[in-house]
C-alpha cells in the first residue's frame, strides 16, 4: 500500500507529471516518451518504473504503458493545486476556502482566466466595467454583489430609446439575477439607485435575492466573466481577481452562481 508521502513524492516530479499527462488519452512506449520529453531512454525508463511501482501507470501485454484508473484519479486532484500554486501571489492574500469544496476542487477549470490582481483596482474603471457587463448582455446577466459595490452604483436616467437601456433589455427577454448580502444596509445605497432596483425587480425576468453568506464577488453575462474575486485578508472584496471569456470558466462561474441562487431567499415580493 502506497502512503501519501510516497504518492506526493512521485507526482512532484515535473517529468513524471508530464508522463501522466501524456498517457491520459493514449498509451505510450519508452521510446515515444523519451522522444516526446527529450530525455534519454534510461531516464524515461527510470521515471516510468517509478510510476508503475505506485500503480499510476501499467504496462500492457504489447509493451505499451497506460495510465491506470488510480493514475487518472490522482492526476485529476493535481489540477486545483497546480492552479492555486500558479496564482499563489493572489491566494496568499485572498481566501477562496469559503466556497463549497466541490467548486474548490474544480477551481482549475479557471485555467484560461486572465488575472486582474496584478495591479491595484481602479474603482472608476471597475464601476464602468460593471455597467458594460449588463449593457453587453444579450441572453442573461448574473452577479453576486457586496455592500460596497451596491454603494458604488449611482443610477442616472438613461436614454429611453437606447438599446442598452435596462428597461428596454427587459422587454427583449434578458434574464437578470442579482444576489445581495442579507446584511445589506439600504440606507447607504443612493436613493435613486434603490428606487431603480425596486422598480426593475417588478419585471418577471429581473430578480434580486438575498444570500446569508457570499464569500465571493461575481459579475458575468453569457459572453464573459467581468470579475470573479474572493475576499481579502480583512474579509472584504477589493475587486481584484480574474476575468474570462472561455467556456470552462464561464461554466464554472455559472455553476457557482446557480448554487448560491438555490441557497438564497426572496428580496421583495413581486408587485
Amino acid at each position: 500500500m502506497v502512503n501519501l508521502d510516497d504518492m506526493l513524492f512521485e507526482v512532484s516530479s515535473e517529468t513524471r507529471h508530464n508522463i501522466l499527462v501524456m498517457l491520459l488519452d493514449r498509451t505510450g512506449t519508452v521510446t515515444g516518451i523519451s522522444n516526446k520529453l527529450d530525455i534519454s531512454m534510461t531516464e524515461a525508463s527510470r521515471h516510468i518504473n517509478r510510476l508503475a511501482q505506485v500503480g499510476l501507470i501499467q504496462k500492457q501485454p504489447d509493451g505499451d504503458y497506460k495510465i491506470t484508473i488510480l493514475g487518472k484519479t490522482v492526476l485529476s486532484q493535481l489540477g486545483p493545486l497546480e492552479f492555486i500554486t500558479r496564482h499563489s501571489k493572489y491566494f496568499d492574500s485572498h481566501d477562496a476556502t469559503g466556497i463549497p469544496t466541490m467548486f474548490l476542487n474544480r477551481i482549475h477549470e479557471l485555467d484560461e482566466a486572465t488575472p486582474t490582481y496584478t495591479s491595484r483596482a481602479n474603482i472608476m474603471k471597475t464601476v464602468e466595467k460593471f455597467g458594460n457587463s449588463i449593457k453587453e448582455a444579450k441572453e442573461h446577466y448574473e452577479c453576486i454583489f457586496d455592500q460596497s459595490a451596491m454603494e458604488l452604483i449611482i443610477y442616472s436616467d438613461p436614454d429611453p430609446e437606447s438599446e442598452n437601456n435596462t428597461r428596454t433589455k427587459m422587454g427583449t427577454g434578458l434574464r437578470c439575477r442579482v444576489l445581495l448580502p442579507d446584511t445589506v444596509d439600504y440606507d447607504r445605497i443612493h436613493p435613486d439607485s434603490m428606487k431603480e432596483f425596486i422598480d426593475l425587480h417588478r419585471y418577471e425576468n429581473f430578480e434580486f435575492r438575498l444570500l446569508e453568506e457570499a464569500p465571493v464577488f461575481l459579475q458575468m453575462n453569457e459572453k464573459e466573466v467581468a470579475l470573479l474575486a474572493f475576499p481579502d485578508m480583512n474579509n472584504a472584496i477589493d475587486y481584484l481577481g480574474f476575468e474570462a471569456t472561455d467556456i470552462k470558466s464561464l461554466t464554472w462561474c455559472m455553476n457557482l452562481f446557480d448554487y448560491y441562487w438555490e441557497q438564497s431567499k426572496p428580496f421583495l415580493s413581486k408587485q
